[in-house]
């Protein structure tokens, strides 16, 4: 099954780590892999020190967040890096979590034809989960799930900046 999680809203990270959490509870081994994501997070700490049955990968910038208008190709080179890991190390997961994988095909560092031909190549019984603002198209028609998350409000609309601990 493949499930997606999209849209402007807070909280897609927070859900798929929510699946990754519930899939390790009953003794699943669940790969985790965060695209443009540098691993201080804290959901990436507290997988790294709690849970024996996941592992977590983190490619991405260190201290930045990327824009269209800011990716690089030591950027691109670090996504492809991610996504070979992926095609590599998935089939020993029953849970594959490909964290922000939207924006990293966005970007043009993940072509969207190497992330489908995967997915038709998945194993019956195994569960992937993705995340990211814009759902490409080629993916939405795959999915077997899919929660849009949208914004109503937010703090950041107060000013208030990213908390420590809630939104990483």
């Amino acid at each position: 099954m493949i499930g997606v999680l999209y849209g402007e809203g807070e909280g897609k990270t927070t859900s798929l780590f929510g699946h990754a959490l519930r899939a390790a509870g009953r003794g699943w081994h669940v790969g985790i892999f965060q695209f443009l994501k540098n691993g201080d997070s804290g959901e990436h700490i507290s997988v790294c020190q709690c849970l024996p049955h996941v592992d977590i990968y983190s490619f991405g910038p260190h201290g930045r967040v990327i824009f269209k208008s800011t990716k690089t190709e030591r950027d691109k080179r670090d996504a492809m890096h991610g996504w070979e890991k992926v095609e590599k190390t998935s089939l020993k997961y029953e849970l594959v979590c490909l964290d922000e994988i939207f924006p990293a095909i966005e970007l043009g560092f993940i072509p969207v034809e190497r992330v489908t031909s995967w997915l038709d190549r998945k194993p019956r019984a195994q569960y992937i989960f993705m995340t990211g603002r814009n759902l490409p198209p080629e993916i939405a028609e795959r999915a077997d799930l899919a929660s849009q998350v949208c914004n109503i409000k937010h703090w950041y609309d107060k000013g208030i900046k990213a908390v420590k601990g809630i939104e990483f």
